[in-house]
């Protein structure tokens, strides 16, 4: 059938799903039926990736946790006892038709339909699936969450979890502890975030590998030598050379003796690779604790003269200037510990861990817990968040790395799905309606709009110009593929154009966009 012809088309999706409140669970179970009207059998479609993050709910519904919510959307003083009353009645209705007739209240409905494994087309009973509920929340009770977690459980969810919030209010978790892990996917995701936030890592073991052969000839004949010392210096530039790479310093106390073995077998290129990658760990593991630890002492030994800035800060109004000098501490620690000072500062609720940690009046003991806490998070958010990749080709490399890739193959729906609605559009203009035959495409940046102009060009007859960067002299090939046609822009926009841009650049160093 057409439905099904339309059905073999769809691309497996790969979605997050996040529903807030009932509010959300109820337009996720409209959703299905929408679906299931739209695909009757809906079976054939392929699987996707999915998982789902409950924010929140569901909730038993009771009368008092319903008129706060509405009370919270709605401030007017004569509106809110109005929608008040028509609740109560809609509990007293449910109620009675509940008793007389058996009908099930639509809360029941709701929380029975989130625990179908067909839920949606792309979900089954190994859809990760992650419930969030706080203890201060006054709108749907924290237990109420808590007993639909236990009954997907029973309805045979494999992979279910539970973050239970102390303090934040009612869909507001990620908002009030960002720090918090949120992410419902455990099995989904982990290899792609472990891939971006272990990209110094893996930058270090890639350089490590290719330089390893070189390493293990050379410290096979140093360790034969009777004397020592070239052998051990030799060590050393490999230990401040692997060092920078992991946490961007250098001046880290080097392997001791113990560690030696290790470095022989991380080099050597004919032991098995899993052996090599735990050898190679083992030493990368050395060199983070080791930055952690001098990183400490140099704090301990500055935290007097932190604490005092810090209390005289702490009495203003405006804490401002509090800010910036705890941002200024975070970015000298971060900068020790992971070799990066472009994370996310501490939220507030750190702020007192960082007051104990520099108070030199505090028990040690309480004093390294604080700092602890600190690094903790410094490392949690180097995890999260990626490297920002830093340009060292030439224009003329770049522009050959992003043609490569915007010629590599096209992955994705687009092109049929663009072909689909220009035949639709191209039936519904009229002249008299429409302002004229134009189709304007809204997206993000890199989300592929070129790209899908590009590939329609391979069956359509299609005349493509770029209007990039107008008013920039200074062309950088990073900001975007396909480049500026230059002389095209030169032609329509000679009025605003840079006319002193340098033509032999375009015509020599910049690539030509090819359809």
């Amino acid at each position: 059938t057409n439905t099904e012809v339309e059905i073999a088309k769809v691309v497996p999706p790969r979605l997050l799903i996040h529903a807030f409140s009932n509010g959300g669970c109820a337009q996720l179970t409209c959703l299905r039926r929408l679906l299931k009207a739209r695909y009757p059998n809906w079976d054939v479609l392929r699987r996707g990736s999915c998982a789902l993050v409950l924010d929140s709910c569901p909730g038993v519904g009771n009368l008092g946790h319903a008129q706060r919510a509405m009370g919270a959307l709605v401030g007017h003083p004569i509106l809110r006892p109005l929608l008040g009353a028509l609740i109560t009645w809609l509990y007293i209705y449910s109620a009675i038709t509940k008793r007389l007739f058996g009908w099930a209240n639509p809360l029941e409905i709701l929380k029975r339909d989130l625990n179908r494994y067909d839920l949606l087309p792309w979900t089954h009973k190994s859809t990760p699936r992650l419930y969030l509920a706080s203890k201060a929340d006054n709108v749907v009770a924290f237990y109420e969450v808590e007993g639909h977690v236990e009954s997907a459980k029973k309805a045979g969810f494999e992979d279910v979890r539970f973050e239970i919030f102390e303090e934040t209010p009612h869909v507001s978790h990620a908002k009030f502890e960002p720090e918090r892990n949120m992410d419902p996917v455990g099995g989904m995701q982990p290899e792609q975030r472990k891939a971006t936030c272990e990209e110094r890592y893996h930058a270090a073991h890639v350089a490590f590998l290719q330089e390893s052969p070189r390493y293990s000839h050379r410290l096979s004949n140093l360790s034969k030598l009777s004397n020592k010392t070239e052998y051990k210096e030799y060590i050393e530039t490999i230990f401040k050379k692997l060092a920078n790479k992991i946490v961007g310093r250098e001046d880290l106390s080097v392997w001791p003796v113990h560690y030696f073995p290790s470095l022989h077998a991380a080099c050597q290129p004919y032991n098995p690779d899993e052996d090599r990658v735990e050898e190679f760990d083992h030493l990368v593991k050395y060199i983070e604790e080791e930055a952690v630890k001098s990183s400490k002492v140099a704090f301990l030994q500055e935290s007097p003269q932190y604490f005092d800035r810090l209390s005289d800060l702490s009495e203003l109004d405006d804490q401002t200037e509090t800010n910036k000098y705890i941002e200024t501490i975070f970015k000298k620690l971060s900068s020790e510990i992971v070799g990066r000072a472009d994370l996310l500062v501490w939220p507030a609720h750190y702020h007192w861990p960082l007051h104990n940690a520099c108070n030199p009046y505090m028990p040690e003991n309480s004093r390294t817990e604080a700092f602890a806490h600190l690094v903790k998070y410094i490392k949690s958010e180097a995890e999260k968040s990626p490297i920002k990749a830093v340009n060292t080709r030439s224009p003329l490399e770049a522009s050959g790395v992003m043609d490569k890739a915007f010629r590599a193959d096209y992955v994705g729906g687009g092109v049929t799905w663009f072909e689909e609605a220009f035949r639709i559009y191209r039936d519904v203009y009229h002249h008299e309606r429409h302002y004229g035959k134009v189709i304007p495409i809204l997206q993000s940046s890199g989300m592929g709009k070129s790209r899908v102009i590009a590939d329609i060009g391979k069956d359509h007859h299609l005349l493509s110009v770029c209007f990039r960067d107008l008013t920039n002299s200074n062309y950088d090939s990073y900001r975007g593929w396909p480049p500026q046609d230059y002389f095209a822009c030169r032609f329509f926009f000679e009025d605003v154009f840079k006319l002193d841009m340098p033509v032999e650049y375009h015509k020599e160093k910049r690539w030509q966009a090819r359809f």
